[in-house]
């Protein structure tokens, strides 16, 4: 199976603790392989499984843990 990317902006990022936060709360969710933030451009890209729900469950997830995303 081919792995999907999906790119979010994300707010509220400002440290390497965000940084370390908003890893934790994407690689939570199962099918997630790896989430690449750059705090710099308050970009995340999250490399996952088809089967992963969609784009919408990365959002939901950042924001429960406080960084709105879109």
């Amino acid at each position: 199976m081919n792995p999907k990317e999906t790119t979010l902006t994300v707010e509220n990022m400002t440290c390497g603790a965000c940084v370390r936060h908003v890893t934790s709360a994407l690689k939570a969710i199962a099918g997630v392989d790896t989430v690449d933030v750059d705090l710099s451009t308050a970009k995340v890209r999250v490399t996952h499984g088809a089967g992963v729900p969609a784009p919408a469950a990365f959002v939901t997830a950042l924001e429960q843990a406080g960084y709105p995303a879109r």
